[in-house]
């Protein structure tokens, strides 16, 4: 997010051009965080009002956030009010950006959400394994336990789907939160191996937040729980 503008005062350079921001040229400063689990940000300047280059008329500011400009794009979590990175900058391809509600939030947020509330029934009926990797110790200070029988459950076919899905449907008809570990991703999530956790809704146990995003994200499970 924004949290300067002004004129060139001392040399700087922009963080998408890489060219000195000159005098009288106007800039944006931002704090942006290159993965969503990080609590320091580094500070980036931006030129406004520009053109990138002549053939994609778009301004520095804007080729921050623009996939079709080039990779490693940062998103303004809603949530939490952060500039984050979208995907891991070390492998290239882990995703650090979740759909949730129909937005666009960081996976850091989303991993607060599904420890509190678990994955919502509608992605199992839906054969979504929505998911991601944890670290166990987490789940287990959440109050949530493994699934033996679903322990690196490998997922290749439709029908490996099915069966996964069917049985997180059981337990949380049997009054369940259910989360999904990542063990071993294929790159896209289309095969691998994963992990079913639960927790009972009755066990009281509090999870870990994120202390700028807990008011929020109790907001957003209020109204949704209240059909909002």
């Amino acid at each position: 997010m924004p949290t300067d503008m002004k004129k060139i005062k001392i040399k700087l350079h922009c963080y998408e051009c890489g060219e000195v921001i000159k005098k009288n040229e106007e800039y944006i400063t931002l704090e942006v965080y290159d993965s969503p689990f990080d609590e320091t940000s580094k500070t980036i300047h931006l030129h406004i009002e520009n053109n990138i280059s002549d053939h994609y008329r778009i301004s520095c500011e804007e080729a921050l956030y623009d996939e079709q400009w080039a990779d490693f794009r940062y998103l303004d979590c809603p949530i939490c009010k952060r500039t984050i990175v979208r995907q891991c900058p070390t492998n290239g391809w882990h995703s650090y950006v979740r759909d949730y509600d129909d937005e666009e939030i960081c996976l850091s947020c989303y991993e607060q959400i599904i420890i509190k509330d678990g994955i919502a029934r509608e992605r199992f009926e839906a054969g979504k394994l929505d998911g991601m990797f944890f670290n166990e110790q987490d789940l287990k200070d959440a109050g949530y336990a493994m699934v033996a029988d679903m322990e690196n459950f490998y997922v290749r076919t439709n029908g490996d789907v099915e069966k996964y899905c069917s049985e997180a449907l059981k337990y949380i008809d049997d009054g369940y939160l259910v989360v999904t570990e990542y063990e071993h991703m294929a790159i896209g999530g289309l095969e691998g191996y994963q992990t079913m956790w639960i927790k009972h809704k009755d066990s009281l146990c509090e999870s870990f937040h994120h202390p700028e995003a807990l008011p929020i994200i109790e907001k957003i499970m209020g109204g949704i729980r209240h059909g909002k």
